[in-house]
């Protein structure tokens, strides 16, 4: 179990640093690992205050809005490599 854990973590902490594209992967396991937190919430107070990031929060509210727009939060550097990988033509 906690080399999925691991795993889940790698794929969102590599797609925020621009090193893995955003993709259908990515937010499966933000929703994952926002589902173990809601539990984890739910076992005590010690906990209640933990949360994800502003830019895992941000990426949330772009899922919503459309998988395309995602590279768009990302600085230019990171948009560029991110094309590359998707192999995109902008």
């Amino acid at each position: 179990m906690v080399e999925t854990d691991l795993n889940h973590l790698s794929v969102v902490k590599e797609s925020l640093n621009g090193n893995r594209a955003v993709d259908e992967q990515t937010f499966a396991s933000m929703a994952i690992l926002n589902e173990r937190l809601q539990r984890l919430k739910e076992r005590g107070h010690s906990f209640s205050d933990i949360a994800f990031s502003l830019d895992v929060k941000k990426l949330k509210k772009r899922k919503k809005k459309g998988a395309g727009k995602v590279i768009k939060m990302f600085p230019a550097r990171q948009r560029k490599k991110i094309r590359k990988q998707r192999k995109l033509k902008y």
